[in-house]
């Protein structure tokens, strides 16, 4: 919410009404909203309402960015939204609860919203995590502690200066959670 203030832009917020119904993509549209951070699951939702609304799925032509964060964004979703605001760079955020902020990125370009799709289950519906902002690295660790390989299911670490102290009275979780880098020279 701050970033946007510091650049001089304005911070729109929906009344709650507004959030519940096909009322947010008049929302968007009125309010000119040219920037917006989305969960991928109210992305969906804008698509789905969007299908139920005139002869076509309605434009956003102030759209222009785009920042999906949260859960798990797929090609399907990304290729329906681009039908709602073709014109909008979309952006995948990734971060964890223990970082103050998006920690990786994926800038999508025209053909990341196709492909991928023919085979159920398969990863390559998912649009990736990306890389990591400036001063962050993004590791998938296997269960043995070790970097895992390409395609290699593992769990993400993150490597950055940029971590929370830690929990709330949460020592124990603190130990589990925040771990010394194994990968220190």
């Amino acid at each position: 919410m701050f970033t946007p203030l510091w650049l001089g832009a304005a911070v729109c917020i929906p009344d709650p009404q507004d959030l519940r119904s096909e009322r947010l993509l008049e929302w968007l549209r009125q309010q000119q909203i040219s920037v917006a951070h989305l969960p991928p699951a109210l992305g969906q939702l804008l698509c789905l309402w969007a299908e139920g609304v005139g002869d076509g799925p309605p434009q956003l032509p102030a759209l222009r960015e785009v920042f999906f964060g949260g859960d798990v964004l797929t090609r399907r979703y990304v290729a329906a939204f681009r039908a709602l605001a073709p014109q909008a760079r979309i952006t995948n955020f990734y971060g964890a609860t223990e970082t103050p902020q998006a920690m990786g990125y994926c800038v999508l370009g025209a053909d990341d919203a196709v492909g991928g799709e023919e085979a159920a289950g398969d990863r390559r519906r998912q649009i990736p995590l990306g890389r990591g902002i400036e001063d962050v690295q993004l590791l998938v660790i296997h269960a043995a502690g070790q970097l895992c390989g390409v395609g290699e299911l593992g769990e993400i670490w993150v490597r950055t200066a940029y971590l929370a102290r830690g929990y709330l009275e949460g020592e124990q979780a603190d130990q589990q959670r925040f771990l010394v880098n194994p990968f220190t020279r």
